[in-house]
């Protein structure tokens, strides 16, 4: 079962929300349409803020923090669970990671979920696939009684990242078979929508928001790169693949040398 929150905290860290107000208020409207489609993906450039802004709902959605005036459907809510895929921690993209921490959040909030706990608590007992039927299917489907389906929203951030575990099932695949199986639950997703994710994706109906590109000069890093070709021997070869992976949008999100 894992925890978010130091992850939410450094991504929002001095930020400054009236920067996102656009695509929060898209969200909040999202939200507040019963008609709208069940599905809303954030999508755009490496490193344009997709997990900021994913980390500053989570954080509205656990009252961590005030949303911005008027955009009510942000404020907190227990018919919420928040996920974030990294690619830098392989524990964060197994399925059962996912089923065990989705659910772990209801138990923990919501007295009509309390009984998942026991299945949490004995999840060595159960396959992949008998899992996520206990904790994320069986739990949301007829619950209308209890809780409006249209008011629960899963959030997942980067997709791409979660295609990355190398089992038989991802966690894309669990989503997919949550969308056909749990009648009228909401999901916003981030992707950047390279080939595998579009492939993945191809049979659902879903709101597209497209995060416009930035190119602001925030750092002048001209000094350190011009040093690097003394400091690092070599460096000045590596310049054109660099080049070459910042240009290419199938290119993996997280680089190294």
């Amino acid at each position: 079962i894992l925890d978010f929150t130091s992850l939410n905290d450094r991504y929002t860290s001095g930020i400054q929300e009236n920067a996102h107000i656009r695509v929060l208020t898209a969200i909040s409207y999202w939200l507040n349409t019963t008609d709208a489609e069940r599905t809303l993906i954030l999508t755009g450039q490496p490193g344009i803020g997709k997990t900021t802004i994913t980390s500053l709902i989570a954080q509205y959605f656990r009252g961590d923090r005030q949303p911005p005036n008027d955009l009510y459907a942000l404020a907190p809510t227990s018919t919420s669970a928040v996920y974030f895929c990294q690619p830098s921690r392989p524990e964060t993209l197994d399925p059962r990671s996912f089923a065990l921490t989705i659910a772990s959040q209801w138990a923990n909030r919501d007295s009509h979920f309390a009984h998942l706990q026991s299945t949490i608590d004995n999840h060595e007992q159960h396959e992949l696939d008998d899992l996520v039927e206990q904790l994320l299917i069986r739990p949301f489907t007829n619950i209308d009684e209890l809780i409006y389906p249209g008011s629960i929203v899963f959030l997942v951030d980067d997709l791409e990242a979660a295609l990355q575990h190398p089992g038989e099932t991802n966690i894309v695949d669990v989503i997919l078979r949550m969308l056909r199986e749990v009648y009228g639950v909401r999901f916003l997703l981030t992707a950047q929508m390279q080939t595998a994710v579009r492939s993945k994706l191809a049979d659902i109906e879903a709101h597209i928001y497209q995060l416009p590109p930035h190119f602001t000069l925030i750092f002048n890093f001209a000094p350190a790169i011009n040093a690097m070709p003394e400091a690092l021997p070599g460096f000045s070869e590596l310049l054109p693949e660099i080049d070459q992976w910042l240009a290419n949008p199938e290119a993996p999100q997280h680089g190294g040398i």
